[in-house]
C-alpha cells in the first residue's frame, strides 16, 4: 500500500515539476512593457497624446502605409508599413474609430529592416482614418490612410 502511494505521488510531483518550474522560472525581465494606460484611452487625440506627448508629428512622404481602400471583414485588414528613413526605433498604429484606438507599437532594433507586414482590426461597419507614426532619427513622422470596412472587426 504504502509503494503505491510513493509511486502515485512522484508521477504527479513528477508531472507538475516542469509546469511549476516554468511559472516560477520565467523570464519576466524579456515580457514587453506596455503603457496600459495609453492602450485603454478610447479618445483618438488622447490616445496619441499619451503614446507621444505634445512632440510634434510631421507628414513625411518616405513613411508609406498600404492598405485596402476597401475590406470586407473588419477583424482581419491587411496593412504594410515601410520607410526609407533612417535610424527607426518604432512604428505605432492608431485606427480612430476603434473603440481602443491604440492598435499596436512595433519596436525595431537597430539592424532591423524598417518594415512591418500585419492584419489589424478595424471597427465598423463604415470609413475611418488609420494613422501610422514612425519614430526615428529623434523626430516623429506620420502617414494616414482611409479604410472603409463591411463588417466591423472589434465586438
Amino acid at each position: 500500500m504504502q509503494r503505491r502511494k510513493f509511486f502515485r505521488n512522484a508521477l504527479g510531483w513528477g508531472a507538475a515539476a516542469p509546469v511549476l518550474w516554468a511559472g516560477l522560472c520565467s523570464p519576466m525581465p524579456l515580457w514587453a512593457a506596455w503603457d496600459e494606460a495609453a492602450f485603454r484611452e478610447e479618445d483618438f487625440a488622447r490616445s496619441i497624446q499619451a503614446v507621444f506627448g505634445n512632440t510634434p508629428i510631421e507628414d513625411s512622404p518616405e513613411v508609406v502605409l498600404k492598405m485596402p481602400d476597401r475590406w470586407q471583414n473588419g477583424a482581419v485588414v491587411p496593412m504594410e508599413i515601410s520607410t526609407t528613413l533612417k535610424e527607426v526605433e518604432s512604428f505605432t498604429v492608431f485606427v480612430a474609430k476603434n473603440p481602443t484606438p491604440l492598435t499596436g507599437i512595433y519596436k525595431l532594433g537597430k539592424h532591423v529592416e524598417p518594415f512591418v507586414s500585419t492584419r489589424i482590426k478595424v471597427d465598423g461597419p463604415g470609413t475611418t482614418p488609420v494613422l501610422v507614426v514612425v519614430k526615428a532619427n529623434g523626430k516623429l513622422y506620420r502617414a494616414t490612410h482611409t479604410v472603409q470596412v463591411m463588417v466591423g472587426g472589434c465586438t
